[in-house]
């Protein structure tokens, strides 16, 4: 009668002993896999974040590129135009000084207009530096024609009253303006001469 109660104790301190090997196997592998799937979702986050960045990254270079191609795009469009508006400013500025040739030499009832010419050097300046030499080189020709032109309107009016004086002063200035005007003529043609070179640049950028 007293086996009995030994033996229960000694089964039912085994199937703790069972249950609590059991037990701990249990939630050691529970941990493990748990443990586990935390590593594994933190390494699918790493990798999610590291396409994110890099596509960030990649829009990022992609834009950069686009707005660049757009910008270089749009100087060519800005050059090609202004070109045009350069040479139209060169031949009025040339006009110019005809006219106010006229007006103060031969008392032309044209009216005098402002000078073109701080237009069309400033234009050159900001879109065209490779033709400034070619560029100052005629404004100054075209300021020597005006100084020419001014003095002898001066000296006109002082010998209004004298043929002979008037004749001479005519003279002396006609030839000294035809001089600059050829001068000119020929800085102009050299001007023309680089515009096909300019727009095979602009094209070729």
């Amino acid at each position: 009668t007293c086996a009995l109660p030994i033996w229960n104790f000694w089964l039912v301190f085994c199937a703790i002993v069972f249950l609590a090997c059991a037990l701990s196997a249990y939630t050691a592998a529970y941990f493990s896999r748990k443990a586990q799937t935390a590593a594994d979702r933190a390494d699918r986050q790493a990798i999610l974040d590291q396409l994110r960045a890099s596509t960030r990254a990649t829009e990022q270079v992609r834009t950069e590129i686009l707005h660049t191609d757009w910008h270089a795009k749009e100087w060519k469009t800005i050059r090609r135009v202004k070109l045009e508006e350069l040479f139209s400013l060169l031949y009025e500025s040339h006009q110019w000084e005809s006219d106010f040739k006229d007006i103060r030499i031969f008392k032309s009832t044209k009216e005098e207009a402002p000078s073109p010419k701080s237009r069309f050097e400033i234009l050159c300046r900001l879109y065209f530096p490779e033709l400034l030499t070619d560029v100052l080189a005629l404004t100054l020709i075209w300021s020597e024609m005006s100084v020419i032109t001014t003095k002898a309107a001066g000296q006109l009016h002082q010998v209004q009253n004298d043929v002979a004086a008037t004749k001479a002063a005519y003279e002396y200035f006609n030839a000294n303006w035809q001089e600059q005007y050829k001068k000119a003529i020929l800085q102009i043609s050299s001007i023309e001469k680089r515009a096909p070179e300019i727009m095979s640049s602009i094209f070729a950028q």
